[in-house]
């Protein structure tokens, strides 16, 4: 039996024909009528069945081809279709979004928008954009992400070396395919650079975006603040940077951190800059002792919680370090 629609198989439809009247139509059901036609394809009781019914029609030549009632079972094949039509409806709203959002930003970008720029305009990343409490809100931030990453350029594609401070890089990727980032205040350099600081924070951030893995969206991010010097932080712009880039250039990004052992110098410094992030972005900051940290790393990195762990549990060997990620891939 062939119909508009396609081939109808017992297998996979549940349908009744009768000749000459129309089947019950039972709650949960609908009535289609079909042409009656021989299929060579169709296998099993409903192919001998069709093929029946057009040797009777080969008798006149001139016969019409007839129509034939059959009851089937629409009501579940219905909702799926409704289903699979407002998320067809849904996700080209959302798209044509992101775009009138791109469109939008593009004014405000210095020396416009290039290739390199509008590759990293990706569906996840702008759908980070379109969550914003305004539209207003949304095109600031993504022009400000734009711009900063035009004039972070050579840092973001390797250009340019950093120089780097400290030890904070990628060191594993858990499970779930989330990058982890580690750092240690214990090995801030004595004497830093605010500029050289943001550069290698910048390098770090890209390069864990660039190892996300299995469909995760995101990093996580392990601070370890044992050994943290007030006198080594009294310049804020480094950590004004680190809020700037995870509200605008890497907007959603950021899955979970955790803060470890903070002192209570820390958490004033915390306070002040924790204001330039959006609430949800502070609330996955999360503060932390030792042994809640090492808890949640077992929990949550799988295969990758002992080498960060590790890195928690004893002294690092400075000639291992490797930036801006340790990760292979």
């Amino acid at each position: 039996l062939k119909c508009s629609k396609g081939v109808l198989q017992r297998s996979t439809v549940a349908a009744e024909v009768s000749m000459g009247q129309s089947c019950c139509v039972v709650p949960g059901e609908e009535e289609v009528w079909v042409v009656a036609t021989c299929n060579s394809e169709s296998s099993g009781k409903a192919s001998e069945d069709g093929c029946k019914l057009q040797q009777m029609f080969e008798a006149d030549q001139a016969a019409q081809p007839t129509l034939l009632p059959l009851r089937v079972k629409a009501k579940e094949q219905n909702v799926d279709c409704k289903k699979s039509s407002a998320n067809l409806e849904c996700s080209r709203e959302s798209s044509q979004a992101e775009q009138n959002l791109l469109q939008a930003a593009a004014p405000q970008v210095e020396g416009g928008l290039d290739d390199w720029l509008k590759k990293w305009c990706t569906a996840e990343v702008l759908a980070a954009f379109a969550k914003a409490s305004s539209q207003d809100t949304a095109v600031k931030s993504l022009a400000i992400a734009l711009n900063w990453r035009q004039k972070h350029r050579a840092i973001l594609t390797g250009a340019k070396a950093s120089c780097w401070q400290g030890d904070m890089r990628v060191v594993a990727r858990a499970g779930s395919g989330h990058p982890v980032i580690f750092m240690s205040m214990a090995h801030q350099p004595p004497a830093s650079n605010s500029a050289s600081i943001i550069e290698h924070m910048a390098a770090v951030l890209e390069a864990a975006c660039q190892h996300m893995n299995h469909g995760a969206w995101g990093f996580d991010v392990v601070c370890d603040c044992r050994g943290f010097q007030l006198s080594k932080n009294l310049d804020p712009r480094p950590a004004i940077a680190a809020m700037e880039m995870l509200k605008h250039a890497y907007r959603g990004c950021l899955r979970r951190a955790l803060v470890v052992s903070a002192p209570y110098a820390f958490n004033g410094l915390w306070h002040v800059v924790k204001r330039l992030l959006p609430k949800p972005t502070q609330e996955k900051i999360l503060f932390v002792a030792v042994k809640e940290a090492k808890l949640e790393i077992e929990k949550s990195y799988g295969c990758a919680a002992q080498k960060v762990l590790n890195l928690l549990n004893h002294p690092q060997d400075k000639s291992s370090w490797k930036f801006p990620s340790e990760l292979v891939d």
